[in-house]
């Protein structure tokens, strides 16, 4: 997923260990992959605009001091992917 994000973009963030994360567009499921960096890459739908016909939209999370826990709580209630989880751990 590291070759969606635009190089210098990802050479400057890679080593700030204050970034723990990066949301990515467009929607395609739910994941996080944080590899060997730790810095998750996060793929979530849009919570306003809709890019597609189809697409979901939606989202909630509960951000802490050593993660954040993801649910999709998706508007189209009858979508696949409402209620998947993920829950997090922050790189240190």
């Amino acid at each position: 997923m590291a070759s969606r994000i635009r190089p210098p973009l990802f050479e400057v963030i890679r080593p700030r260990q204050q970034v723990k994360g990066l949301h990515l567009r467009p929607y395609s499921y739910l994941e996080s992959r944080a590899g060997h960096t730790g810095l998750h890459l996060i793929n979530l739908p849009p919570v306003a605009y809709i890019f597609h016909d189809g697409d979901p939209s939606g989202g909630s999370h509960d951000s802490g001091r050593d993660g954040m826990k993801l649910e999709l709580r998706l508007y189209r209630y009858n979508h696949n992917d409402h209620g998947q989880k993920l829950d997090l751990k922050w790189r240190v």
